[in-house]
């Protein structure tokens, strides 16, 4: 009798262990399948399926609540395997399905691609963060108290960015579309924003520097008679530093086409953060609530497309800003030109989008966006 004990005890840290291995294959499983971009339509008709929100809420508050639970059991004594064994049993037939189910009925025709992508982004992380707190559990020795204060440390870490984890797609109910949308745009305008003033602050960087020269002082307000150049040894006066360093290069000197260029990208960079502003509060902040609404068999709105459009543009221009700014640092002047057409006509086609209200009427915001892009092609 009493040494059944240890060969239960052993069972039971070896049932623990094939069922955290099934547990963390199901996880890849699933993380692999939200990683591939999503090209096919849902698999099942969701006429009749739940509000993927309220599935993703209600699944996501029980997987918060087991997560804690689990983080106890890992973290006090003694240790039991067969608990722990039933608390993964139940999040594997319950919880990690259901987040799949609640992205499976998320239909991007119905709900848009935004929404649908962004359950996938976040139903992902829940999934990796669980998987790294069952890294935490002691599964090949029970004795093992994990003991020190520095693992006790890292198991609440991975125990909190779980929870984290959780709580944004708890909290994706209460945003809904709206909120999703607004959060990206606001994100995007201020992606533009830092681009524009890096680009502004190079070119005043380079007038400041075009002054010193015509003073006679390098950038570094150093002469040769400090001995950097001359006949004594010191580095040739024709030196090019810029190709020794890998430093940004130059602008030309003077009035340039370049130049020219850029001035007139940083002006329009600016109208085009207008833009966003305005279509934030103008249009996104007043998309329609029967985008989401609590009954999944109502018809699919003829929004969803137009926002899915809307935020296509929205999303080009930060990238597009990006590799303009590289154009100018490059000082090519062909690529800057073409990088910046680019941009003015995705603004322009972001403007179009939104000129008419959501129910596809014109407003009293119609005739603003329609200046804003006259205003943007003047050259």
């Amino acid at each position: 009798m009493a040494s059944s004990k240890p060969s239960k005890s052993q069972d039971d840290l070896s049932s623990l262990r094939l069922t955290v291995i099934s547990t963390l294959s199901l996880i890849n499983q699933f993380t692999t399948s939200l990683t591939t971009a999503h090209t096919s339509p849902p698999t099942q008709p969701t006429t009749n399926a739940p509000n993927p929100l309220d599935v993703l809420h209600t699944t996501a508050t029980l997987l918060r609540a087991q997560t804690t639970k689990l983080s106890l059991l890992i973290l006090n004594k003694p240790f039991t395997p067969s608990a722990i064994s039933t608390i993964l049993r139940d999040v594997s037939t319950s919880c990690l399905p259901a987040l799949m189910s609640a992205v499976e009925i998320c239909d991007p025709e119905k709900y848009s691609k935004i929404l649908h992508n962004e359950f996938r982004l976040r139903v992902r992380r829940v999934l990796q963060e669980f998987a790294g707190l069952l890294g935490e559990i002691p599964i090949d020795d029970a004795n093992d108290d994990g003991g020190n204060d520095a693992a006790k440390r890292d198991q609440l870490a991975f125990t909190g960015v779980v929870w984290e984890a959780c709580d944004s797609l708890i909290a994706l109910r209460n945003e809904g579309l709206v909120g999703v949308v607004v959060k990206k745009a606001e994100d995007w305008r201020a992606m533009i924003e830092d681009a524009a003033a890096e680009l502004k602050g190079w070119a005043e960087d380079e007038a400041d520097s075009d002054e010193e020269d015509e003073d006679g002082t390098d950038s570094a307000g150093v002469g040769s008679q400090d001995g950097i150049n001359g006949d004594d040894g010191g580095i040739p006066e024709d030196t090019n530093f810029d190709s020794i360093f890998g430093t940004t290069r130059t602008l030309p000197t003077g009035p340039s086409p370049l130049r020219t260029q850029l001035e007139l990208s940083i002006a329009k960079l600016s109208l085009i953060q207008i833009l966003y502003q305005a279509i934030i509060k103008r249009r996104l902040k007043i998309l329609p609530t029967l985008l989401i609404s609590s009954s999944a068999s109502s018809p699919r709105s003829v929004t969803t497309p137009i926002v899915d459009e809307l935020v296509t543009h929205l999303s080009i221009i930060p990238s597009e800003t990006d590799e303009l700014a590289s154009a100018f640092y490059e000082l090519n002047h062909k690529d800057a030109t073409e990088r910046y057409n680019r941009i003015i006509q995705v603004a322009k086609d972001a403007a179009s989008v939104v000129e008419v209200n959501w129910n596809g009427e014109e407003d009293g915001n119609t005739e603003w966006f329609k200046k804003w892009s006259r205003l943007v092609a003047r050259p």
